[in-house]
């Protein structure tokens, strides 16, 4: 079809040019003899029959190019606006599109714990937001990081991320020294006491400057927002929902624990909020429900809401395994969106 339209203008192009006779003014020829003003006519006649097939091609050509554009291009993503059902149940082709382009904006952040360089890489999604707020902190854990993206590249959002050398830990320097936490534990004084404890040396100066760096973060994404999601992922056989039930790890910090025997244990949802344990326990999604007046203080994210009323939910799914993650950030849009 779009051969036979790019071969049709052509051909309409040149029957004009072919079947058009100039009329050249008397004033232009006026002196000339017959022979000449003959002469004249059939240049200027040929000429513009020239024009015509370039033109013609020009005008073909473009529209067989535009017409292909959105076959080729590989840039560019079609969201259906409305379909239709066939017989069959099976989605037939949407009966109007439109184009989209999808593009996130990334702002790095560099902050300092003492002579150590962290960077705060902020994601946006070029299209409309939703206002929900992602937060990933183990620069280790990446499968969150790409769901995330490819989520809010569709629905909008912003992803927080800390990048650090690639690793669970932050490792910093400080007066000559060594220091090393996990930036999920000091959202609490408690909490990063502990954390610095547990890897390695704890110093007064050391806790100052986490403080610092915590408190930052918390001003600039956490303390205005109404929900905040965190993004993690875990290793077969650690973490998983199992680690929620009575007399688990976990145990005591679970208030509420749902349970799907027929979904993967590693792949849950934990959160804060009872009217989010309602929304997915009812969904049967694996989720935990944080006990906020019994929780331990480890200086998590999760405490730290808690504690501060904000409601948070956790999206955890094993390493790697992308598919599932977004899955679940996609059903966490529709369940929020959709209570």
């Amino acid at each position: 079809m779009k051969r036979h339209s790019f071969s049709f203008r052509l051909f309409a192009c040149i029957e004009l040019g072919s079947s058009y006779n100039v009329n050249i003014p008397n004033f232009y020829i006026r002196g000339f003899s017959n022979r000449e003003t003959f002469k004249m006519k059939k240049i200027t006649n040929t000429m513009f029959l020239l024009i015509c097939v370039i033109v013609g091609s020009l005008i073909a050509n473009c529209s067989y190019s535009d017409s292909t554009k959105i076959e080729n291009s590989s840039s560019y993503q079609l969201i259906p606006t409305s379909s239709t059902q066939n017989n069959t149940g099976n989605s037939s082709a949407p009966s109007n599109t439109e184009i989209t382009k999808i593009e996130l904006k990334e702002e790095i952040i560099p902050i300092k714990i003492g002579e150590t360089e962290i960077k705060v890489v902020v994601n946006k999604s070029s299209i409309a937001t939703t206002g929900y707020l992602y937060f990933n902190m183990h620069d280790n854990e990446n499968t969150a990081v790409e769901a995330t993206k490819e989520v809010i590249g569709k629905n909008g959002g912003t992803l927080v991320e800390l990048q650090h050398n690639g690793e669970r830990l932050i490792n910093f320097s400080l007066n000559r020294k060594q220091y090393t936490f996990d930036p999920n534990r000091i959202f609490t004084e408690v909490g990063i006491k502990k954390t610095l404890d547990n890897y390695g040396e704890y110093t007064l100066e050391a806790q100052k400057e986490v403080s610092r760096f915590a408190n930052k973060l918390a001003k600039d994404y956490f303390q205005n927002s109404k929900l905040v999601i965190a993004v993690h992922n875990n290793t077969e056989g650690n973490l998983s929902i199992k680690s929620y039930e009575k007399g688990q790890e976990y145990g005591n910090d679970a208030k509420l624990v749902f349970i799907n025997p027929n979904t993967d244990a590693d792949d849950f949802f934990f959160v804060t909020d009872e009217k989010y344990y309602k929304l997915f326990s009812e969904k049967n999604y694996n989720v935990a429900l944080q006990d906020n007046q019994n929780v331990t203080d480890d200086g998590s994210l999760s405490v730290y809401c808690g504690f501060n009323k904000i409601s948070y939910i956790n999206v955890e799914s094993e390493h790697n395994y992308l598919n599932e993650q977004v899955k679940m950030l996609e059903v966490l849009q529709d369940l929020v969106k959709n209570p």
